[in-house]
């Protein structure tokens, strides 16, 4: 086992119960690792602190989440993993470099999905959003961090594509790149749809997770039920509808030839409004659909922004994966557009 992650690893459990440390998940931002010892096993992670400069803010926001799930009724709430505690002291441990590192419970008989299997599954999915939405609605957004400033926000993802194109080099994959250029003109203009929305007053912030994508659900192993929401670095005020949108966003993405499963959708979004119904305002459902849309695009100017950045965000196999990335979250957006009749019709239904 790497030295750097038994010590790591040994300020939250003697080092002598340490049976094996293992690469864990596919995220791109932090690293992740499965720690298994003789009496508990535990998630393990190196936080990327060039993208959150302040890690005791997430432990402190997921603190009060896990304190409300503890108040809600068993079958009202998720499991919400608890953080650890160092030897240290709460939460964090700094190591010789400076890096921090954290470990949170790890959940027993549980496993993620990188792809829907059934009805029953996408049923569970947008049951479960929904369900953590209703137990984010017991926290006010005043006591929560902002963890990850400008997060979810478009409108700067799009300025700050505006000020790197400028700069931009030349390139061999011309195409790609054009086909890039040439989608964030055509749609530029509806960046600011949800802020707009929201600085009219027509959707307020609640407290969300900020990125739910399909594999950050937990599914029970021996029952298929959704259990538990994890990676909740992202936990802070916001729109549920960015919430609602990348969750189909991630499930319903086909990626051989980047189109969208609009009776997938559908699902998710009949179990999610069957059971958030009762806490959603008339223009929560109404711009739903724009949520839908909005998302892949701006992932996709993202994608395409850290590309022409030098790849410094996300984490990269080979020098043009953004770019590739990008290519097929604008491709994902047309699919949608092209089926943006049926999916209005989908929400039309809940309102």
């Amino acid at each position: 086992m790497d030295d750097a992650l038994v010590k790591a690893a040994s300020h939250f459990c003697l080092p002598d119960s340490i049976k094996s440390i293992t690469a864990f998940g596919n995220g791109l931002i932090n690293s992740t690792y499965l720690v298994e010892c003789s009496d508990l096993n535990f998630v393990l992670q190196k936080i990327n602190t060039d993208i959150f400069s302040n890690p005791e803010l997430i432990l402190q926001n997921v603190d009060r989440l896990h304190q409300a799930a503890e108040r809600m009724s068993s079958d009202q709430s998720l499991i919400i993993p608890a953080y650890l505690h160092s030897h240290s002291g709460p939460g964090l441990y700094e190591d010789f470099s400076g890096a921090s590192w954290r470990a949170m419970e790890y959940v027993k008989n549980s496993a993620s999905r990188e792809a829907i299997r059934s009805i029953e599954e996408a049923q569970q999915v947008g049951k479960a959003l929904a369900r953590f939405h209703n137990l984010c609605r017991e926290i006010s957004v005043n006591d929560m961090h902002i963890t990850l400033p400008g997060f979810h926000h478009t409108p700067d993802y799009l300025a700050t594509y505006l000020q790197v194109e400028k700069k931009r080099r030349e390139y061999k994959a011309q195409a790609e790149i054009r086909y890039c250029q040439q989608s964030i003109e055509k749609h530029k203009a509806f960046a600011a749809v949800l802020e707009k929305a929201k600085q009219a007053g027509e959707l307020k912030p609640i407290v969300i997770h900020g990125d739910p994508k399909l594999n950050n659900f937990l599914f029970a192993k021996d029952t298929d039920e959704v259990i538990s929401l994890v990676d909740l670095d992202t936990v802070q005020p916001g729109l549920i509808h960015y919430d609602v949108g990348d969750c189909v966003r991630s499930c319903c993405h086909q990626k051989p030839g980047n189109q969208f499963d609009m009776e997938l959708c559908e699902v998710i979004l009949m179990s999610y409004l069957k059971t958030a119904r009762p806490f959603l305002s008339r223009f929560d459902i109404n711009f739903i659909p724009a949520a839908i849309k909005l998302i892949p695009f701006e992932l996709g100017i993202r994608f395409f922004t850290d590309f022409l950045n030098g790849n410094t965000y996300f984490e990269v196999k080979h020098p043009h994966q953004n770019l590739h990335r990008a290519v097929a979250q604008f491709e994902l957006l047309n699919a949608i557009i092209r089926q943006e009749a049926l999916l209005q019709k989908i929400v039309e239904k809940e309102n």
